[in-house]
């Protein structure tokens, strides 16, 4: 009997320290997702994208830069194009962001990556250079120097990259950065052609100015743009995927909801032991043990389950009351 109680406390104290740690980790991924803003310069930044478009379209010519660079309120502007190249093989492992741009504008516009001034100078004197997060350097073991070879699943060409560099963001991107033009001598069709522009701004008040401008300078064109923050376009990214936050929201509710249960029939346990181990007088409608210990019988001992029933069915409901109040609390 002894072992058996204890199999039932650890199993609910394992079930418990699970739904909590469950719900912790969703918390956490909602606040990176949600809350958490990108870096300090990150509030600086804007991103101009094909309105209505794919993300993976190359719509944007290479003259609106230019145009928008001219604007009040811009520090400096720089393409950005998505590559989506193979590495090795397909396995996830070798899956990471590739990034074409213009190295020094790209840096103008990323002031908060730190790379060393000769790392960065080298990368914007070779056209087949790259730069890598730290993160995935490490993880892949690249070192400054080493080559790596992408071949092009959007665009169908093959690059001879060389690292010049290895760069520390103020949040890990995962990202290999290289220069767009080795693709554009490399496939001439795709040639001024452009994903996104990435823009920094001179204060936060300006943003909102700034990318109202932009759009309106490009209302009536071919391709007119939609400029929002870096924040707004990484959710908008992040909701091609789903309704994520249904689906974190949904895990939190039943990581609650299996935590609410658990203690609930703990608390319903413990209130019938108390209440078997009752003693009274003996009474004739109930079989009573020498120590005179409560025992129901017949038609009274389903009365005395019914009792006890609806006491663990009120049992979560307290515990959610409690819970919320002290949500409300926070």
């Amino acid at each position: 009997m002894h072992f058996e109680t204890s199999a039932e406390a650890c199993s609910r104290v394992l079930s418990i320290t699970f739904s909590m740690m469950l719900l912790s980790l969703m918390i956490t991924i909602w606040r990176s997702f949600y809350v958490d803003t990108l870096g300090t310069t990150s509030a600086l930044r804007l991103v101009t994208r094909p309105q209505g478009s794919s993300y993976f379209m190359l719509a944007l010519p290479s003259y609106y830069e230019k145009k928008i660079r001219s604007l009040p309120g811009v520090v400096s502007v720089t393409r950005c194009n998505l590559f989506a190249g193979l590495y090795r093989n397909e396995r996830s492992e070798n899956v990471f962001a590739q990034l074409g741009t213009d190295p020094k504008a790209f840096l103008e516009v990323h002031p908060d990556y730190r790379i060393a001034p000769d790392q960065a100078a080298n990368w914007e004197s070779d056209p087949a250079g790259a730069i890598a997060d730290r993160g995935l350097a490490e993880k892949n073991g690249w070192k400054v120097g080493d080559r790596l070879t992408l071949i092009g699943s959007i665009v169908p060409v093959k690059l001879e990259l060389t690292i010049r560099g290895i760069f520390d963001p103020p949040i890990s991107t995962q990202a290999v950065i290289f220069n767009w033009q080795y693709v554009e001598h490399s496939d001439h069709s795709i040639s001024g052609r452009n994903n996104l522009f990435l823009i920094l701004t001179d204060s936060p008040q300006s943003m909102r100015r700034v990318a109202s401008q932009v759009d309106n300078l490009f209302h009536n064109s071919a391709e007119p743009t939609r400029t929002e923050t870096e924040k707004a376009f990484e959710l908008e990214f992040l909701e091609m995927l789903g309704n994520v936050k249904a689906f974190i929201a949904a895990i939190c509710m039943a990581a609650l909801f299996t935590t609410t249960l658990v203690c609930a029939n703990t608390m319903g346990m413990s209130h019938t032991r108390t209440n078997a181990g009752t003693c009274r007088p003996p009474h004739p409608r109930f079989q009573t043990s020498k120590h005179h210990c409560v025992v129901p019988c017949g038609r009274h001992r389903t009365v005395f389950r019914g009792c006890l029933r609806c006491r663990a069915i009120q049992l979560p409901f307290d515990f959610c009351g409690c819970a919320l109040r002290g949500m409300a609390a926070v």
